[in-house]
């Protein structure tokens, strides 16, 4: 007589540590890629939500004809972004020049419903500017709240988080183009 053989119910500890080890594998490789894709995705967002900021600050000041600016926060956190809410003539400038550099004064309202719009703490931001910039009523970028400033020189905005980086071009003319939002 013949004794039967029992059947295998299950793996052996070779095989689990094989199958282990291929998808150690294959998440070393995966995972980075995933990492830096989600890091793209960040700084896109953080970089479009202010191109979008800037360009409403621009159409607002052309349509209310007055001056709105943009201050950057000095550790690189965020923006505010105010329109000037006293009338004054046309073409002349805000009534209190002082006052348009100081980030919380009561001359400016805050135009995007957040005072500050503060930036994705794991983005950083390096503005173009320490000091503000100011939209014209016509919609032209300035350095000073006067119809006769001098124009903004071209300049870069970057967003960087990880090895994801970002540039936006801001000119006199407003935000003209980056690597993903280009001249309207």
């Amino acid at each position: 007589m013949n004794p039967t053989r029992r059947e295998r119910a299950g793996y052996t500890l070779m095989e689990v540590l094989a199958a282990l080890s291929i998808i150690a594998a294959m998440a070393s490789v995966t995972l980075p890629a995933m990492d830096n894709f989600f890091a793209s995705q960040r700084v896109a967002a953080e970089a479009n939500r202010f191109v979008q900021n800037v360009r409403m600050a621009q159409y607002q000041a052309m349509e209310t004809g007055k001056y709105h600016r943009l201050y950057m926060i000095p550790d690189g956190t965020g923006y505010m972004l105010d329109g000037y809410k006293l009338d004054v003539p046309a073409q002349t400038t805000v009534l209190d020049l002082a006052d348009a550099v100081k980030p919380n004064s009561p001359n400016w309202d805050d135009i995007t419903g957040e005072d500050v719009v503060e930036f994705d703490a794991a983005v950083r931001f390096s503005p173009p500017f320490a000091e503000p910039i100011f939209f014209r009523p016509d919609g032209m970028l300035v350095l000073t709240p006067t119809f006769e400033a001098p124009l903004v020189p071209d300049c870069l905005a970057t967003f960087s988080y990880g090895l994801s980086v970002m540039t936006v071009n801001v000119t006199p003319i407003g935000i003209r183009s980056s690597e993903d939002f280009y001249e309207e």
